[in-house]
């Protein structure tokens, strides 16, 4: 199931379980499987600018963990805010295997006053100078509120990735569009989790392990400083819409 959010004031529209979606002026947040949602007129995402416990993302992200009996807690980000989108690492490298990557990534703030918020963090496509997409996070203390966890190895990953395609915008009196008018549309089209490879530390980065969508991972030792690392393995730019774990 996927929210369609209206992008000028986070007022939530519908829910679909269509795998392409036309989204002018709206962005989608994509659920992970089986958790089902319910809109009424007192939901929302965020609650002056804030994602807070009342926040159905919060709700489904909550249920979601509760479907793990082994696991208590989680953190997500679907880069609602500014906050959100400064979890990412544009600044340092990361020495993953026998490779050292630094961001190749785009992200939807880009200035005092731009809110371009949800749907905007994309991978770019290869380039033959260096490396594919990639981008890192920054480490969340999972010991700290409002998370307030405990060290461990054992993790659940989930994430969610996709493209947008635009059409052109059409208005014309001769050719072989006479008489067409149609306005450019932006369609946000799902993608297969396998199109990013994802890896997970625990030690802020030091060692890190290749993780599958939705499968359970036991890391070499017990940390508390947990980043995520993602690398576009398609040959397109592709956005990030959303990742989180549960512990």
């Amino acid at each position: 199931m996927k929210i369609v959010v209206d992008r000028a004031t986070h007022g939530l529209v519908q829910t679909t379980h269509e795998s392409a979606v036309v989204c002018n002026g709206k962005y989608l947040l994509d659920l992970p499987p089986g958790i089902l949602v319910t809109l009424n007129s007192s939901s929302y995402v965020l609650n002056g600018g804030v994602e807070d416990a009342g926040s159905v993302t919060t709700q489904v992200f909550s249920d979601w963990v509760a479907g793990y009996p082994e696991f208590r807690y989680h953190f997500h980000n679907y880069f609602l805010t500014p906050t959100d989108q400064s979890s990412l690492n544009f600044l340092t490298s990361e020495t993953i295997g026998l490779g050292t990557y630094s961001a190749r990534a785009q992200r939807g703030y880009t200035g005092m006053g731009t809110n371009l918020g949800a749907g905007t963090v994309a991978l770019m496509p290869p380039n033959p100078t260096t490396h594919a997409g990639f981008v890192s996070t920054n480490t969340v203390d999972i010991l700290l509120a409002p998370i307030s966890g405990g060290a461990t190895d054992r993790f659940v990953p989930w994430w969610s990735v996709g493209e947008y395609q635009t059409s052109a915008d059409i208005s014309s009196g001769y050719g072989i569009h006479m008489g067409t008018v149609e306005p450019a549309t932006q369609r946000w089209v799902g993608l297969d989790p396998t199109s990013v490879q994802v890896y997970l530390s625990n030690d802020a980065g030091v060692t890190w392990t290749q993780v599958s969508w939705l499968t359970s991972v036991t890391l070499p030792a017990v940390g508390k400083d947990v980043k995520l690392a993602f690398f576009n393995m398609t040959s397109n730019k592709i956005w990030l819409n959303g990742y989180a774990l549960a512990f």
